[in-house]
Protein backbone atom coordinates (compact mmCIF):
# COMPACT_ATOMS: atom_id res chain seq x y z
CA UNK A 1 0.00 0.00 0.00
CA UNK A 2 2.83 2.40 0.88
CA UNK A 3 4.52 1.82 -2.48
CA UNK A 4 1.27 2.49 -4.35
CA UNK A 5 0.58 5.71 -2.40
CA UNK A 6 4.13 6.96 -2.90
CA UNK A 7 3.87 6.30 -6.64
CA UNK A 8 0.66 8.33 -6.92
CA UNK A 9 2.07 11.14 -4.80
CA UNK A 10 5.10 11.30 -7.11
CA UNK A 11 2.88 11.41 -10.19
CA UNK A 12 0.74 14.21 -8.77
CA UNK A 13 3.80 16.14 -7.63
CA UNK A 14 5.24 15.89 -11.15
CA UNK A 15 1.98 17.16 -12.65
CA UNK A 16 1.89 20.07 -10.22
CA UNK A 17 5.50 20.85 -11.08
CA UNK A 18 4.49 21.26 -14.72
CA UNK A 19 2.16 24.13 -13.77
CA UNK A 20 4.50 26.91 -15.04
CA UNK A 21 4.89 25.13 -18.38
CA UNK A 22 1.12 24.77 -18.76
CA UNK A 23 0.60 28.41 -17.77
CA UNK A 24 3.07 29.57 -20.42
CA UNK A 25 1.33 27.41 -23.03
CA UNK A 26 -2.11 28.80 -22.14
CA UNK A 27 -0.85 32.38 -22.17
CA UNK A 28 0.85 31.86 -25.54
CA UNK A 29 -2.42 30.42 -26.84
CA UNK A 30 -4.35 33.53 -25.81
CA UNK A 31 -1.38 35.75 -26.83
CA UNK A 32 -1.74 38.07 -23.82
CA UNK A 33 -2.73 37.90 -20.16
CA UNK A 34 -5.61 40.29 -20.75
CA UNK A 35 -7.21 37.89 -23.23
CA UNK A 36 -6.85 35.07 -20.71
CA UNK A 37 -8.60 37.22 -18.10
CA UNK A 38 -11.44 37.94 -20.51
CA UNK A 39 -11.78 34.23 -21.30
CA UNK A 40 -11.77 33.41 -17.57
CA UNK A 41 -14.42 36.05 -16.96
CA UNK A 42 -16.59 34.51 -19.66
CA UNK A 43 -16.24 31.09 -18.06
CA UNK A 44 -17.18 32.48 -14.63
CA UNK A 45 -20.15 34.38 -16.11
CA UNK A 46 -21.42 31.26 -17.90
CA UNK A 47 -21.10 29.23 -14.71
CA UNK A 48 -22.99 31.87 -12.74
CA UNK A 49 -25.73 32.08 -15.36
CA UNK A 50 -26.13 28.30 -15.28
CA UNK A 51 -26.38 28.38 -11.46
CA UNK A 52 -29.03 31.11 -11.60
CA UNK A 53 -31.17 29.19 -14.07
CA UNK A 54 -31.10 25.75 -12.49
CA UNK A 55 -34.24 24.57 -10.67
CA UNK A 56 -34.57 25.46 -7.01
CA UNK A 57 -33.57 22.61 -4.72
CA UNK A 58 -35.96 23.76 -1.98
CA UNK A 59 -39.07 23.61 -4.16
CA UNK A 60 -41.85 21.27 -3.05
CA UNK A 61 -41.43 19.04 -6.10
CA UNK A 62 -37.78 18.31 -5.41
CA UNK A 63 -37.02 15.01 -3.70
CA UNK A 64 -34.76 15.02 -0.68
CA UNK A 65 -31.38 13.55 -1.51
CA UNK A 66 -30.54 10.26 0.12
CA UNK A 67 -27.38 10.22 2.25
CA UNK A 68 -24.61 8.38 0.49
CA UNK A 69 -21.67 6.49 1.80
CA UNK A 70 -18.53 6.64 -0.24
CA UNK A 71 -16.00 3.87 0.01
CA UNK A 72 -12.59 5.47 -0.39
CA UNK A 73 -9.39 3.52 -0.35
CA UNK A 74 -6.64 4.62 2.04
CA UNK A 75 -4.50 5.57 -0.95
CA UNK A 76 -7.15 7.99 -2.22
CA UNK A 77 -7.31 9.68 1.18
CA UNK A 78 -3.56 10.30 1.22
CA UNK A 79 -3.24 11.75 -2.30
CA UNK A 80 -4.11 15.32 -1.26
CA UNK A 81 -0.79 15.31 0.60
CA UNK A 82 0.78 16.14 -2.76
CA UNK A 83 -0.85 19.55 -2.71
CA UNK A 84 0.84 20.64 0.54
Amino acid sequence: MRKQVSRWVAIYAFCIGLRPVRRAYVLSFFASPSRARVAGGIVVAMSGWRMLNQPDATSSGAAKPEPRTVDVSPAARLLPLTMR
